[in-house]
């Protein structure tokens, strides 16, 4: 066993913040963590040994965060944000309602059909703070189910007419899909992407995960977005042993609806809210095992070298990579580990906020957003690539959130993905969902509850 590093976790029976050790043993990644009161834990972060030192190199650390407020207790339990937190926002998260029309067996926030859906006044003003506190960075329109707002379009409108350049709502798909003049006002309201939850190509993946048959929701909500003009993106929770097998199947999928679809992010599951994963952490599914299940389940037509870590920080939360769809309809990528591939992403700056925002919305605009340029007989070959490059780009995209299991509080400070709540605070997504072995947050409503859970 060899210890690569040491940083700060939580007890997952307590929230006591404790030190702890990323070490390798037998070809994997670990962190071992101990608590006084609860005894050891260890669990996997990092399947595949070899690559993990390799990620590393990728790490850009970003300045301290000048304008958060004064720290009283230490990370992670200062949130709204401190003034230790790292770097700028790339995502703000507002969730506009706690109802759903769902009850997932998998859901972090735990959403239900009795929720509480905040005024649109409420909404207006949280929507402002994030513009005066982390620029137009992305913006995320979430819950519970946003679209059973009927008002959803009026809180995109507004969003877009302060300077928000890219809104997205996130959606289980279900209004979406019976709803065309509902799709339709989200399009002229300026939404420019569905973030669409889809674990699959088949129904017995929804009826074990969602516990309902979904797939025909997912391709009526699919086919509307096109008609609309909407882009979307697929979002697929991935369980080990449940749904792992259905990769390949959904980048297939993926190409065969391009170019309304415009990417794939994944999220293999974490224990949060009503998600719970037994204690025999090494089950979890991570980083590598979803870049080796892409590159077989494609016929590696993904391939690990298309792959680019996260450079905001820390190079474990997340990976992209970007393509796009030839004439004989293969994958083509145009981004590349080693940066030799001269149609690159924008490099993402960690200087300003500002700057971060820009990059990031240009990289949606460009990549994300429905822009379907149909090339004429009249083109040349140069225009016609050019066009069928803009139109037929898919990116594929993974981001692991933390649970209390492996949580490490370096990375939760280099976080760029935020959720607003209603007191005004900016909570880390990872903290804003955490919940310990028994169920509890360490974080409610944007408000520290360590004390109270002891």
């Amino acid at each position: 066993m060899k210890i690569l590093d040491v940083t700060k976790s939580l007890c997952p029976y307590c929230f006591k913040r404790i030190d702890a050790d990323i070490v390798e043993d037998n070809g994997k990644i670990y962190m071992d963590k101990t608590c006084s009161d609860h005894g050891k834990v260890r669990v996997l972060i990092w399947s595949d040994a070899s690559t993990y030192q390799e990620w590393g190199k990728y790490s850009e650390h970003a300045p301290r965060n000048e304008g958060g407020h004064p720290t009283e207790k230490e990370c992670p339990y200062d949130c709204g944000y401190c003034n230790e937190h790292r770097g700028s926002t790339c995502t703000s998260v507002i969730e506009v309602t706690k109802r759903c029309n769902m009850n997932c067996s998998v859901c972090f926030a735990s959403a239900n059909a009795i929720g509480d859906n905040l005024s649109l006044s409420k909404i207006q003003e949280m929507i402002d703070y994030v513009a005066e506190t982390q620029g137009f960075c992305s913006l995320q329109i979430s819950g519970g189910e946003p679209t059973l707002r009927d008002d959803l379009p009026e809180i995109v409108s507004y969003a877009k007419k302060i300077g928000f350049k890219h809104v997205q709502v996130n959606s289980n798909g279900i209004r979406l899909a019976s709803d065309l003049a509902y799709v339709k006002s989200l399009a002229d309201a300026g939404t420019d992407l569905i973030y669409l939850g889809f674990d699959g190509i088949d129904d017995g993946i929804y009826e074990k995960i969602r516990n309902r048959k979904m797939i025909d929701v997912k391709k009526g909500c699919i086919g509307n977005c096109e008609k609309a003009g909407i882009g979307v993106m697929l979002v697929p929770v991935i369980i080990k042993e449940e749904n792992d097998d259905q990769i390949g199947k959904i980048v297939k999928f993926a190409k065969a609806h391009m170019p309304t679809v415009k990417g794939i992010h994944f999220q293999p599951a974490s224990t949060f809210g009503r998600y719970e994963m037994t204690e025999n952490h090494e089950n979890r599914y991570t980083i590598p095992d979803l870049i080796h299940d892409l590159e077989t389940q494609t016929d590696r037509e993904i391939i690990a070298d298309y792959i680019v870590p996260r450079k905001k920080k820390s190079p474990y939360c997340s990976f992209s990579s970007t393509y796009y769809l030839n004439f004989d309809n293969n994958l083509v990528a145009l981004t590349r580990r080693d940066g030799n591939i001269s149609l690159k992403v924008p490099v993402m700056s960690n200087s300003k906020m500002e700057k971060f925002a820009r990059n990031t919305n240009n990289f949606t605009e460009k990549y994300w957003k429905q822009n379907s340029v149909e090339a004429s007989n009249k083109d040349s070959e140069l225009a016609t690539f050019s066009k069928r490059l803009r139109t037929y780009s898919l990116s594929i995209s993974a981001m692991p959130f933390q649970d209390v299991w492996n949580i490490d509080i370096n990375r939760v400070k280099g976080c760029c993905v935020s959720v607003i709540h209603e007191s005004l605070t900016t909570i880390p997504l990872c903290l804003n969902y955490l919940t310990d072995t028994k169920g509890r947050r360490l974080y409610e409503e944007g408000v520290c509850c360590y004390e109270s859970n002891k």
